[in-house]
């Protein structure tokens, strides 16, 4: 159990660093906007902008390294929550899993539909529609992401657990609230808001089960 815990780090730890490494090579080319608002002007103004446009482009294909990392690490969190114990512990990891599959497929489709209405040349013609299905499986994608978080929260509650991984389900719960917030807000800041708490996680998964597993494991009971 322990060298699960200490990979499940190391992903969730190297997840973290390629988004900081995302963020250095690509700035800020406010995909979220892109994706959310369905916005005919704005898409326009970012094919206008070859500088804007090419950052949005390097994100994307960055991106599906991320989706894949943080997929992992949504899946070994999974396999450690249903190895807490029988029954509704392994219940709670499957559902774990399977949110983690679905984050990951409407990120994949999500990608995909940018890189269309964001051509390299910058010439195609985007229509509305094309924009309000690409806002609908953004929307599902972080609807499932906050969803799974909120699941992933029950890997750090029980009796006997360290300070550290309480406090992780505290923040944890609180992540996965503002997420759906800002999914049922339909509001772009708050969703920023969910992803930078979600990174923050990352960190700190990545350090406590990377460096300290047993502190992780103190109150853990493994079912057999």
């Amino acid at each position: 159990m322990t060298a699960l815990v200490r990979a499940t780090g190391i992903v969730a730890l190297t997840t973290f660093l390629w988004g900081a490494l995302m963020l250095i090579l690509t700035g800020n080319p406010e995909l979220t906007k892109t994706q959310l608002y369905a916005d005919l002007a704005w898409v326009a103004e970012v094919q206008a902008d070859a500088d804007k446009l090419d950052a949005s482009r390097l994100a994307l294909h960055l991106d599906f390294v991320l989706l894949t990392l943080y997929g992992l690490t949504f899946v070994l969190l999974g396999v450690l929550l249903a190895g807490r114990g029988r029954g509704w512990w392994r219940i709670a990891g499957a559902a774990v899993i399977a949110g983690a599959v679905t984050t990951c497929v409407c990120d994949l489709v999500e990608n995909l539909r940018t890189l269309d209405v964001l051509p390299a040349d910058g010439t195609d013609v985007v229509t509305q529609s094309a924009l309000d299905a690409l806002q609908t499986i953004s929307y599902a994608k972080w609807a499932a992401s906050a969803v799974t978080a909120s699941l992933v929260t029950l890997l750090f509650v029980g009796r006997g657990r360290a300070r550290i991984v309480v406090l992780l389900a505290f923040m944890t719960a609180a992540a996965a609230l503002v997420g759906l917030v800002g999914v049922i807000a339909q509001s772009r800041a708050t969703l920023q808001i969910y992803f930078a708490l979600a990174g923050l996680l990352l960190a700190v998964v990545g350090v406590l089960f990377g460096i300290r597993p047993g502190k992780f494991l103190r109150g853990y009971r493994p079912g057999p």
